[in-house]
């Protein structure tokens, strides 16, 4: 099932997106990222974590997706 979907969706996924990609992992993300801010000028970067967003929110929340 994982095969399937990937073949389908590494398609839809835009060349900064690392997370839970074949092939690729956090270091690159990182290395990226490194790159980036170095290479160019950056006015502000985002750093985001919802890893306890998903503990506390409820079925409800998602049912109108």
């Amino acid at each position: 099932m994982a095969e399937v979907l990937s073949a389908v969706y590494e398609a839809e996924f835009l060349g900064f997106s690392y997370g839970f990609r074949p092939g690729r992992n956090p270091h690159m993300a990182l290395d990226a990222l490194h790159t980036a801010i170095m290479s160019q000028r950056v006015n502000w970067v985002l750093d985001a974590d919802i890893r306890s967003f998903l503990d506390v929110a409820s079925y409800y929340t998602f049912s109108f997706f």
